[in-house]
């Protein structure tokens, strides 16, 4: 009898453990399978090395904070090389070039072809990230191992992205929210899981050469702060450390900073041009309704505002946006980072060009449906007429 019981108790106790274990398996197992395991693709190892030349370093835009050009999209994989290098992390972690490549051609891999968390989001956040990680302030603030932290987090913390919300995971009570929703943040959780897969097999680990539970916990750090609730909830902590005054010695001060800095990052997008931030809006919102869309079909009920392509009000919920998240977060960063006030200059131009957008739309009487109308080459050079030509596009 006390043999049943115990082994009841131990079953009990036990199972939920083993079920949470087989589906970590099961989901580290889902790339693999999704994408194809990455062979050895010697042709595309020849090409990333090419680009170890520094002939790169000619193009000006690479430097701008600003830029979100088809030559920066054009050669993504193979500046994400030099990169490393230039920020001199493969000489100072001894990393080997090969298995950085694979790695970075992994990643690539684990991207989705979904219309915004795709690889090219990818980039765009790690090649600001670089921005970053090469000012002085950023150098002064953060530690080598939390910069290098900062440039892989930034590569990896959107891989495998569903194109759908955390919301939307737990309500249809999907396998990745049976799996992280106890401990929130599902999706990024999922993110993050992925890299540590990716990274524990030898031929893509670029960490061997560091203290292991040092990076990877920074790593950590960096991708679960892309939880914009989380992100929100830290605001007073923001202020305070900025009126208090940035100490670097100070752990939760490196802490926050580098979650901001990886916030921003993410969305950077917002601080482009007018001509490219709308573009990039368009995909973004290309995503949202198709998820709205999806939610229509399975739960038989009106999703969001901002994911019904049918209701939504572009430009208002991009001002929403705005006011509430990206302004802010860009404000907080340059009161940190001096070097980034002309980004922060920048989306506090493009809100204005969201508002004349709405304006427009409105007295005009102009109809509009879905996001074709965020490409009309004419409503953009209206807008930018009424705001006194301003911000046009150089890079398009």
């Amino acid at each position: 009898m006390d043999t049943m019981c115990g082994f009841r108790a131990r079953t009990v106790i036990c199972f939920p453990k083993f079920c949470r274990r087989h589906l970590t398996v099961r989901r580290s197992m889902s790339l693999v399978l999704h994408h194809g395991l990455l062979g050895t693709e010697k042709l595309m190892l020849k090409h990333l090395f090419r680009c170890f030349r520094s002939v790169f370093l000619c193009y000006n835009e690479f430097f701008c904070f600003h830029s979100y050009s088809k030559l920066l999209l054009s050669l993504r994989g193979q500046k994400k090389v030099v990169v490393f290098q230039e920020l001199g992390f493969i000489e100072k972690y001894h990393i080997d070039k090969a298995k950085l490549a694979r790695f970075i051609l992994l990643v690539s891999k684990g991207y989705r072809d979904v219309p915004y968390h795709n690889w090219s989001h990818a980039f765009a956040v790690s090649h600001f990230s670089y921005l970053l990680l090469r000012t002085k302030s950023v150098q002064e603030k953060l530690t080598d191992i939390e910069r290098f932290a900062l440039l892989v987090g930034s590569l990896c913390h959107d891989i495998d992205h569903r194109g759908t919300s955390n919301k939307f995971q737990m309500d249809l009570n999907t396998r990745l929210s049976r799996m992280f929703q106890s401990k929130g943040s599902i999706m990024e959780r999922h993110h993050l899981n992925q890299t540590q897969l990716i990274l524990k097999k030898p031929e893509f680990n670029i960490l061997s050469g560091l203290s292991a539970e040092v990076i990877k916990a920074n790593i950590n750090d960096i991708i679960l702060a892309t939880d914009i609730s989380v992100h929100l909830k830290k605001t007073d902590l923001f202020e305070k450390m900025i009126k208090d005054g940035y100490n670097k010695e100070l752990l939760e001060h490196r802490l926050l900073f580098k979650g901001l800095c990886m916030t921003a990052a993410d969305l950077s997008d917002q601080s482009k041009d007018f001509h490219n931030s709308k573009s990039i809006a368009a995909n973004i919102y290309c995503e949202f309704f198709a998820q709205g869309d999806l939610e229509q079909h399975v739960f038989k009920a009106l999703p969001a505002v901002s994911m019904d392509r049918e209701r939504a009000d572009l430009p208002q919920v991009q001002l929403d946006f705005l006011d509430g998240i990206g302004i802010p977060t860009y404000r907080h960063l340059a009161m940190l980072i001096p070097e980034v006030q002309e980004t922060y200059e920048a989306i506090c131009f493009n809100r204005k060009c969201w508002a004349k957008l709405g304006e427009i739309l409105k007295r005009d009487g102009l109809t509009v449906r879905d996001v074709d109308y965020l490409s009309d080459a004419n409503l953009e050079e209206q807008v930018m007429n009424e705001l006194g030509g301003f911000g046009i596009s150089f890079l398009a």
